[in-house]
């Protein structure tokens, strides 16, 4: 059965993909849940090639949300309750609800490139001083109202950074609604 739903899921031809699944708990009703992950196989050469370049042998790949949720489930196996899971990398942001034998995944496209980006457009600057300085000068007050630097540069820096969070609060938010909904 599988089989058949990853043919009919997978948006790639399948012979241009590796796919896979995990089990995700029984749903009580005799039935199962499953995540179905598929990855064309141009974008695993690629990761691969650049882990044996760098003297390494590959064992596993995996998608970064079901890494999360499988190391969650290996360290804390009596989980009880709702547990919310944020992973905010360079590309994206992972939220993982983990309730029960329930699982939910979100991937949101706003993280830490994100910002970069931003600084890069806002200083009219290369991707990579955009980097320096985000990482010299990142500095964000969430909440109220704050005085801000007293260094023209830092301020700007802050008030970029300080609207990519906020649109990622955001999402972070919508899918805290969806999940609950």
């Amino acid at each position: 059965m599988i089989n058949y739903e990853a043919e009919q899921n997978v948006p790639f031809p399948i012979e241009e993909v590796i796919w896979d699944y995990q089990l995700i708990g029984d749903t009580g009703s005799g039935e199962q849940n499953v995540v179905l992950v598929a990855v064309k196989i141009e974008n695993v050469t690629s990761l691969t090639d650049c882990v044996v370049a760098a003297g390494l042998e590959p064992e596993v790949v995996d998608v970064a949300p079901m890494a999360l949720y499988n190391t969650v489930r290996y360290n804390y196996p009596d989980l009880e309750g709702c547990t919310m899971i944020l992973d905010i990398g360079a590309r994206s942001s992972n939220v993982i609800f983990i309730e029960g034998n329930r699982v939910f995944f979100r991937s949101i496209p706003v993280a830490g490139n994100a910002i970069t980006q931003e600084l890069a457009k806002e200083f009219e600057v290369s991707f990579k001083d955009a980097e320096e300085l985000k990482l010299a000068h990142g500095f964000v007050a969430f909440g109220g109202v704050y005085e801000g630097p007293d260094s023209q540069v830092v301020d700007r820096v802050s008030r970029t950074i300080r609207s990519v969070m906020t649109r990622l609060h955001a999402e972070i938010s919508r899918s805290i609604s969806f999940y609950r909904g």
